[in-house]
């Protein structure tokens, strides 16, 4: 993926809260797409596939946040790419948490059906 400047990633996310501009924008969508990268392999995704799944969804949902201004870097109380990193793991934590949930959800209900197959036993007259 490459390497993140925090610093430069902390000014221009500054620069863009100030004057909203594209540039910043664009800027500070490249970076987090870096960092979201990074992150995505903590996960140790099995493929390529997935592991591009799981950047572009923390990627989507950390800039929608950040757009709409629900996940605000204060400067001076952590630095930038520590609270991105963060964010970005609990994200895809609660991702792998729900996947993980629903697969263990259909797993007990396909034993559930199976048992009650096999409780019934056909009626002979």
């Amino acid at each position: 993926m490459g390497y993140i400047n925090s610093k430069k990633l902390e000014c221009t996310w500054g620069r863009w809260l100030k004057t909203n501009s594209r540039n910043s924008w664009r800027e500070l969508s490249q970076g987090v797409y870096k960092v979201c990268g990074g992150v995505v392999t903590q996960f140790h995704p099995r493929s390529e596939d997935e592991q591009n799944e799981l950047v572009h969804h923390a990627f989507v949902l950390t800039m929608t946040k950040i757009k709409d201004r629900r996940l605000i870097f204060t400067p001076g109380r952590a630095p930038v790419f520590n609270f991105l990193t963060t964010a970005i793991f609990r994200c895809l934590y609660s991702l792998k948490t729900t996947e993980k949930r629903r697969k263990m959800k259909l797993v007990r209900y396909g034993q559930q059906a199976i048992q009650n197959v096999r409780i019934k036993k056909p009626k002979i007259c």
